[in-house]
């Protein structure tokens, strides 16, 4: 078989063609003098990194960061399941028949109200006196957390968002906080620090505390621009945390929705003049709009952003009527012409840029689904993680004390190995999309954490930003997590893979398998720090990482069928459980290789929630977390 040059998904089907043909040549010769009771070699630590022409003698996140971040997701579980237990916490009366997955969002909901108040008026000091003076209860730190791990958009919200200049200045903070303070869930904060928390935000710093009392928020009326409180939850589901909001108001009657007050959001910021020296200097990179300002190779590529502003308001519905009148009449006046609907500007938008501009449009739209400043849906992002979380506690990574001892410690050194040949792997090949292992992933969420620092390293060793993606389609993800075994054998000469996880047939596994017949040569491994240490949560971690994936919005009335589709596809995922169970049985695998694939699920057979709305969409506690609108296919088995 040629030697795999290009990897583009186009490519790949004349590779397919190649391992059919060779499918039909005679099976290689296997030695029967290998002894299977022989250990396996220690594993050798790498002594540098390579990521393109660079070679580092350190890493560029270390061991500590890693066992740091472990426990601040231990952490972060627990604080999930004492939610959605809801065994000695005091909740509102509404909150209890709730279950609790809807519990869940309700409670991240309430933290990302907090996350706000607290950006709004934290300060920059030096690390052990921030800690004191500055540090956010763990439900906030759980926000920021899931902030980061979305660098593309936190970092353009740090240059763009007024509300976020403390966070930008902080940097790499967040990471050597949590190594400073070790396991926080020992923490407690002085007095001085509680007072002055509520202080700041208007809530106790006890997460549960704040939950009991935090019943009501405010809003602004689009339309008179009053503000007026209205409830998290009600009766009726129309509460802000519901999937019906819906209020009045109390001064003009207007009826709110989330979906006008992300248009009024949305008309904000469109009205804000880049030429006009106040406006600069009033909102800096704030005159633009969101996911306009940040590329691949420049953090603020103001003149890309310019562009895409200037062809938004030639749309005549969303041009100025006359250059005489005032900036509030003009926001008035576009309300009024898309009738205070984000679907409405979503679809004028979408005719402005339909030459090749729909990406643009849906991340520019995506950004406006509500009333919070933040370009993400941070609800969604935190309960997004949530499934990463619960993999490192099955493998006990998150447990106080399991890397204490210098030789487990060496996953974690593993993980560091293979992170940074992934980024080498990025380097060599700018367009490609390539889909990381759990190991991987852990490594570069802890590197994410860094911040400004992230965004740094990428710059200097990749030449280019690397986005933490997760809006990704299944097909494309299926076919890049191919791409990323074939590149990844290519240019390191080792699998990719090592969980030994038995993947059923019609899939990726099948195809991987077929190929790994082919390619499967006696060249030696590039490094052997790639090679894992041969113990069962060093070998599962090396399973493909799902939490990424996405679900592609469909039509309402494709719905159906993709439901159906999925459940066939479910049950093909569970005949090969039962097989193994009578091969394991048989003896003819044992009982190590077994449990690796019973301790993690299969690769891309997970469903995965998409959190994405390109108009109004809300995230709410009656649909624990569904995209209301418009509708999503609800289940994809990524193979």
């Amino acid at each position: 078989m040629n030697e795999i040059k290009d990897l583009s998904p186009s490519a790949l089907s004349r590779y397919d063609n190649e391992i059919m043909v060779a499918q039909h040549k005679s099976p290689p010769s296997y030695s029967t003098e290998f002894d299977i009771s022989t250990p396996p070699p220690a594993y050798n630590a790498p002594v540098a990194y390579k990521i393109g022409s660079s070679t580092l003698s350190s890493p560029l996140v270390d061991v500590h960061q890693l066992k740091a971040h472990l426990s601040l997701l231990r952490a972060f579980r627990a604080l999930r399941i004492a939610i959605e237990a809801g065994e000695g916490v005091h909740l509102p009366e509404l909150v209890i028949p709730l279950d609790g997955a809807h519990r869940w969002a309700w409670f991240v909901g309430l933290a990302v109200d907090r996350f706000q108040a607290w950006v709004s008026t934290v300060q920059v000091t030096t690390l052990n006196d921030w800690i004191r003076n500055e540090l956010p209860p763990l439900d906030v730190l759980m926000v920021w957390h899931a902030y980061m791990l979305n660098p593309g958009w936190y970092a353009e919200d740090c240059e763009r968002l007024p509300v976020m200049r403390s966070l930008h200045r902080l940097n790499d903070r967040f990471v050597y906080a949590i190594i400073e303070m070790g396991d926080i869930s020992q923490y407690r904060p002085s007095t001085e620090r509680q007072k002055s928390w509520f202080t700041q935000t208007g809530t106790p710093f006890d997460p549960f505390e704040a939950a009991a009392q935090m019943t009501y928020r405010h809003v602004q009326c689009p339309s008179c621009e009053s503000k007026f409180l209205v409830e998290y939850l009600n009766e009726t589901a129309s509460g802000y945390a519901q999937s019906k909001f819906s209020a009045v108001c109390e001064g003009c009657k207007f009826e709110i929705t989330k979906q006008n007050l992300g248009l009024a959001k949305f008309v904000a910021d469109l009205v804000k003049d880049p030429a006009d020296p106040q406006d600069k200097s009033q909102y800096g990179f704030g005159v633009y709009l969101a996911g306009t300002l940040h590329t691949q190779t420049d953090a603020t590529d103001t003149g890309r952003a310019e562009r895409i502003k200037d062809t938004a308001l030639k749309a005549v519905s969303f041009k100025n009527s006359s250059p005489q009148i005032s900036r509030r009449i003009w926001e008035q006046e576009l309300k009024s012409k898309m009738e205070y609907s984000l679907l409405n500007a979503y679809a004028t938008a979408s005719i402005v840029f339909q030459a090749g501009g729909g990406r643009t449009v849906k991340r520019i739209m995506g950004a406006y689904v509500d009333d919070r400043p933040f370009s993400i849906d941070l609800v969604g992002a935190v309960v997004r993680q949530g499934s990463f979380v619960d993999k490192m506690h099955n493998f006990g990574w998150t447990e106080p004390g399991y890397f204490d001892d210098k030789s487990d410690e060496l996953v974690l050194v593993h993980s560091i190995a293979r992170y940074h040949a992934f980024l080498d792997l990025m380097s060599s090949s700018p367009t490609s999309f390539f889909v990381p292992t759990l190991d991987i992933d852990l490594a570069w969420h802890s590197h994410q954490l860094m911040g400004g620092q992230y965004a740094a390293d990428c710059m200097k060793y990749i030449k280019r930003f690397i986005d933490h993606d997760d809006n990704v389609e299944e097909n494309y993800l299926a076919t890049a997590f191919d791409v990323t075994c074939r590149a990844w054998r290519q240019r390191f000469r080792v699998p990719y893979m090592h969980c030994g996880c038995p993947l059923p047939g019609n899939t990726i596994g099948q195809r991987l398998s077929k190929l790994s017949q082919i390619i499967t040569s006696n060249t030696p491994a590039t490094s052997t720090a790639l090679l894992p240490a041969h113990r069962s949560d060093a070998l599962s971690a090396t399973h493909s990482n799902d939490h990424n994936a996405v679900l592609v919005s469909a039509v309402e009335n494709r719905a159906g069928a993709a439901e159906g589709q999925c459940l066939e596809r479910i049950e093909k995922v569970a005949k090969p459980s039962q097989r193994d169970e009578k091969t394991l049985q048989k003896g003819a695998i044992d009982e190590a290789t077994d449990r690796r694939g019973n301790g993690h699920d299969r690769a891309f057979l997970v469903p995965v929630p998409f959190y994405y709305s390109p108009a109004g969409g809300d995230y709410d506690t009656a649909s624990a977390g569904r995209v209301r609108s418009p509708p999503s296919i609800y289940c994809a088995l990524h193979v």
